[in-house]
């Protein structure tokens, strides 16, 4: 596959390797930049011992919240990629690879109950697919793909949102 072609298939690619590469350098940056004002708070307040507690234990959250959702996502990406081709949803996860006509979507549904995620529908209601928290975490992460795969394809229909 030539680069051009890669930058051809990535831009049917949810979330390609390197803008997952760029959105965790962002979380990486902000996490930085948290700690550093945290790190100036807590010089600062060098007489007191309570305001230089609350900086660190401000310090160590920032640090343990930015590494536990880098490594969330790269678990969560790690064998799964969602791709629309040619009006084609195109779902790889570990075990297999699922394809859905998206003409033949005539409903959506984000669930919360015990699976949880994005299901899509047939208008008979059966189901065509089903985008679980491994591939988009909450309702925000659902409403952008939705809005990514709307521009690329038609999709009239609806979605309902608990």
């Amino acid at each position: 596959m030539t680069l051009q072609n890669q930058s051809i298939d990535e831009q049917n690619l949810w979330l390609p390797p390197h803008r997952l590469r760029r959105y965790q350098w962002a979380k990486m940056i902000g996490g930085l930049l948290l700690t550093g004002i945290f790190a100036g708070w807590m010089v600062l307040q060098g007489s007191n011992t309570v305001m230089r507690l609350v900086a660190g234990l401000l310090i160590g959250t920032t640090v343990w919240v930015v590494i536990k959702s880098m490594v969330d996502d790269r678990r969560r990406g790690r064998g799964r990629q969602i791709e629309i081709i040619n009006g084609r949803l195109l779902v790889t996860t570990p075990s297999r690879v699922t394809q859905t006509n998206l003409d033949d979507v005539a409903d959506a549904q984000w669930r919360n109950d015990n699976r949880p995620g994005l299901w899509l529908y047939n208008r008979n209601g059966q189901i065509l697919a089903h985008l679980d928290r491994d591939f988009l975490i909450d309702q925000a992460e659902a409403r952008s793909f939705l809005g990514w795969a709307r521009k690329r394809v038609n999709m009239p229909f609806g979605v309902r949102w608990p």
